[in-house]
């Protein structure tokens, strides 16, 4: 092999070594990066989770307000004519109304 020719490839192998270089730092950084968007994901899936189970609760709550203020509305229907059983539903209700707005307020997430 001439003198001409063993430089040349000298370089060669010199700009190979760089991209090599290059090549691993890049891969390393891709893997940074694969690593950081799986924890980001992760984190993501916990809140729409923690989400999820708030709206679920939130739902349970609703129905339950609406099954009692339906049976209170029939109640109250089939009590119009006896103004006796119209003012127990209401000391009734009354009894329960406090228990009710507190239970709303420790339920309720502040802003």
């Amino acid at each position: 092999m001439d003198h001409d020719t063993y430089l040349m490839l000298e370089r060669v192998e010199k700009k190979l070594d760089a991209l090599t270089l290059i090549a691993s730092q890049l891969w390393a950084e891709v893997k940074l990066t694969r690593d950081s968007l799986t924890l980001i994901g992760a984190n993501i899936m916990q809140e729409l989770d923690a989400l999820q189970a708030q709206v679920t609760a939130i739902a349970g709550v609703e129905d339950s307000a609406i099954a009692l203020l339906n049976g209170l509305s029939q109640r109250l229907i089939a009590a119009a004519a006896d103004p006796a059983q119209v003012n127990a539903i209401a000391q009734a209700l009354g009894a329960k109304s406090a228990e009710l707005a507190a239970a709303v307020v420790a339920n309720t997430p502040a802003e």
